[in-house]
């Protein structure tokens, strides 16, 4: 469907950011005097307490524009990609900031020539530098892998370049591919997309959904060297940064900055590891209640009964999602009812639209979602986690500095899980056995997806880093069947089809290197506040609610820690949760 066939109800309102591209090319005018008005201050920007406020006040406000000019013109080409304007306009900003990068690299090396202790004594004295405190200390921890001014300044300039893997990714992927057509329940013929894959793959007619899993990966099959070529090409920057900003290794170039320690990525990969029979148990409990002898890849989303197959229009979603979200106050819900009905949320999917979901948006400005709603529990659940990431940026953006008004990646899928997992926990209260069935689930496909699927991600992730760090070519026969072994790993009980070797080719987030580990603990802690909060704990909802508040204005392992949860002990929980859901659905 194009786009201007769909109700402007169901459109984000980007007009809110800017109404016109004069303004927003108003404000590539307005950063480009900043730039130049920062660079004035090279040689002393650490002189006096006076002359670092003003650097840093500058710095503060070009971010500010910065952030809202690249979040707007991405927003408006993912409404379409294959919109030239836009695509034009994205990469000429992707230029400018590759420029004014080269401008004021200089900031961050000649900061950190400065004394740290000199540095104290300056916020001592002048108050109004007290709310850079934190920021000051986080750029100080990385003092070892900043380097000089020349080498900075040289760096900066191939900011464009090695964000080139990510962006032919992203075109090649949302844009150039293009499926063949299979036959639906119905018997009609109808194009695949990566929107309507989904409702294809938990299709209860078993040649529809084999169908859709061959035809989606023939494709990333034809195009497997370029694929390979690209992710191998997103390695090399890893590798180049790694070594260049001298980190013993790539999982340290992605985590040392916000101090988390190393030790939960891998104690995560070994505690999921460990838990693998749990896995196998949920492939025999599938593969006897869909009555298979034997269970494929492409059985792997089905679900396990079909009781709850219900269609929720979006009307339908937003008022469930109210109701589920109810026990985090009217506040919260009062909120939440303003970004469903103001704008902020882009709802159906359109020919040419960014395939998946998120939640994005800049500061001084509401949060956006995108969406790509099909209309099945699986949306409604979508929304509920978007939205949580939505609101969470909302408060912290209304609570914190500019600066500390983003959360660190590691805490970033907190919100949006508690909410899915508030939804799950609703509909288990609230309906009759069979939808408690159909509940049950979703809880179960949350926990295989989000832990066990994305811990298995971590672990691709790990190894294809480490090799290519180490000085080995990964070529696309060398990817495939390191993910395959993985497959095969994760999934013993079922037959492991080949094709779905190719499945890593079509991964965004492998771009964006060390990211998917999170999503398991998140979703972890997640369980672990949702649950609390549910039973009635209101100290666990005041600490969550001031959680949701505050942004990055401390480190992220600590943000957790202030709401009494242990990440180890959280995972542990989740697994058993998985295991006793297993045998609750035995039952």
């Amino acid at each position: 469907m194009e786009r201007n066939k769909i109700d402007n109800k169901y459109k984000w309102k980007l007009e809110d950011l800017y109404s016109t591209i004069e303004d927003y090319n108003k404000d590539i005018e307005k950063l480009s005097k900043l730039v130049e008005e920062l660079v004035t201050y090279k040689g002393k920007v650490t002189s006096s307490s006076k002359t670092l406020l003003e650097t840093l006040l500058l710095n503060e406000k070009m971010d500010m524009i910065t952030n809202k000019l690249y979040v707007f013109i991405n927003m408006r080409l993912h409404e379409d990609t294959r919109v030239g304007k836009y695509q034009e306009l994205s990469g000429n900003l992707d230029i400018i900031l590759s420029v004014i990068n080269e401008k004021t690299s200089f900031f961050i090396p000649e900061l950190l020539e400065c004394d740290y202790s000199k540095i104290k004594e300056y916020i001592n004295k002048n108050k109004d530098l007290k709310r850079f405190e934190f920021l000051l200390e986080m750029i100080f921890n990385e003092k070892d892998h900043i380097l000089s001014k020349e080498i900075e300044e040289v760096l900066s300039r191939t900011g464009n370049i090695l964000s080139t893997p990510d962006n032919v990714f992203s075109n090649l992927n949302d844009a150039d591919l293009v499926f063949d057509y299979i036959k639906d329940e119905k018997g009609k013929k109808v194009r695949l997309t990566k929107g309507n894959y989904y409702p294809f793959t938990i299709s209860k007619n078993r040649k529809v959904r084999k169908d859709a899993f061959n035809t989606l990966y023939k494709k990333y099959k034809e195009l497997n060297n370029t694929f390979a070529s690209t992710l191998n090409s997103n390695l090399q920057v890893s590798t180049f940064l790694t070594k260049t900003r001298k980190y013993d290794n790539p999982i340290n170039l992605y985590l040392d900055s916000n101090k988390i320690d190393t030790n939960i990525y891998y104690d995560l990969i070994k505690a999921v590891n460990s838990n693998l029979d749990k896995m196998k148990n949920y492939i025999n409990l599938k593969k006897k209640e869909l009555k298979l002898s034997s269970i494929h890849m492409y059985d792997m989303a089905v679900k396990l009964s079909d009781e709850e197959d219900s269609n929720y229009t979006f009307e339908d979603a937003k008022e469930l999602v109210s109701k589920a979200l109810s026990v985090l106050g009217d506040k919260y819900i009062k909120d939440l009812n303003n970004g469903f009905n103001n704008g902020w949320i882009d709802v159906y999917e359109n020919d040419g639209k960014r395939s998946g979901a998120y939640s994005w948006g800049c500061y001084n400005a509401h949060p956006y979602v995108l969406l790509n709603y099909q209309g099945k529990y699986n949306d409604v659940s979508t929304l509920a986690h978007e939205m949580g990431h939505a609101i969470n940026r909302f408060y912290s953006n209304k609570s914190q500095d500019y600066f500390y008004s983003d959360n660190q990646i590691f805490v970033a899928e907190i919100a949006s899980t508690v909410n899915e997992t508030l939804l799950n926990l609703y509909m288990l209260k609230n309906g009759d056995d069979k939808l408690k069935k159909s509940i049950i689930n979703e809880m179960l496909d949350d926990i295989k997806n989000t832990i066990f699927r994305q811990t298995m991600f971590a672990e691709f992730e790990l190894d294809i880093h480490n090799r290519c760090f180490n000085g080995e070519t990964l070529n696309a026969e060398k990817l495939n069947n390191i993910y395959y072994d993985l497959v095969k790993k994760y999934h013993k009980g079922a037959i492991v089809d080949e094709y779905i070797k190719y499945e890593w080719s079509r991964i965004p987030h492998f771009y964006t290197p060390f990211y998917v580990y999170q999503y398991a603990t998140g979703l972890s802690i997640a369980i672990a506040i949702a649950t609390k909060i549910n039973n009635g704990d209101k100290d666990m909802l005041d600490k969550y609610l001031k959680f949701l508040s505050s942004g990055s204005n401390d480190y992220p392992t600590n943000l957790v820690e202030k709401m009494g949860i242990n990440i180890s002990d959280a995972v542990d929980e989740a697994l058993k949760l998985f295991d006793k859901l297993v045998k609750e659905y035995k039952k």
